[in-house]
């Protein structure tokens, strides 16, 4: 059995999600999931429907505050584990190692965002 370490640490937040399985047509909503904790090197997830352990998907973030919100962040993912909850299940899920520069830096930068050491410019603390 593969064992999987996580090379870095998880953020306890929750961003507006979408999974989309492999196969799924161009015009599927995807399914809305709630993340638990998010990572660099993955995401836990709960979500309506099954996801099968091993099963590759991709999961589309974005920031949502007030009115507003961020251009979709879309990243594949593989299950690594799952377990039945109230009202679906939960997901523990790998980033695709193959993934984009580009959707790897975007994803550093919302984890910042989410961590306080980004701001949105010309926001101004809350006083």
């Amino acid at each position: 059995m593969e064992h999987e370490r996580r090379n870095n640490s998880r953020l306890a937040y929750e961003v507006a999600a979408r999974l989309f399985r492999d196969g799924a047509p161009a015009t599927s909503p995807g399914v809305k999931v709630r993340t638990i904790d998010l990572a660099m090197s993955g995401v836990c997830l709960e979500s309506p429907e099954p996801v099968a352990v091993g099963e590759s998907f991709d999961l589309e973030l974005s920031l949502e505050r007030g009115d507003m919100s961020s251009e979709p962040l879309r990243l594949s993912a593989r299950a690594v584990w799952g377990t039945a909850v109230a009202g679906g299940v939960q997901v523990g899920a790998a980033f695709h190692k193959d993934l984009p520069a580009l959707a790897l830096t975007r994803l550093d930068v919302l984890l910042k965002f989410v961590r306080g050491e980004l701001s949105l410019p010309g926001a101004t603390s809350g006083r």
